[in-house]
């Protein structure tokens, strides 16, 4: 999978993941673009139909937690 996504630091992001597909439950593993910290980042994002949950780091106050979240899908296959 691959795609574009404009993130929290208010750039676009470009990343490529590979899926693991359980009944509606999915496990994202891929790489992203576009952070000021790195210039290419682990992405990891655990998906039920349309709400996700993702690891979050804040290099400035070096703060760990966590983005939930509801995906709003543009087009479907």
């Amino acid at each position: 999978m691959t795609g574009l996504f404009y993130n929290s630091e208010r750039n676009l992001s470009a990343y490529i993941a590979h899926t693991i597909t359980i009944a509606d439950t999915q496990l994202e593993l891929g790489l992203v673009t576009g952070y000021t910290s790195y210039p290419i980042v682990p992405l990891i994002r655990l998906t039920y139909k349309d709400f996700y949950i993702t690891p979050a780091l804040e290099t400035d106050t070096h703060s760990i937690g966590v983005v939930i979240g509801i995906e709003f899908k543009i087009a479907t296959k």
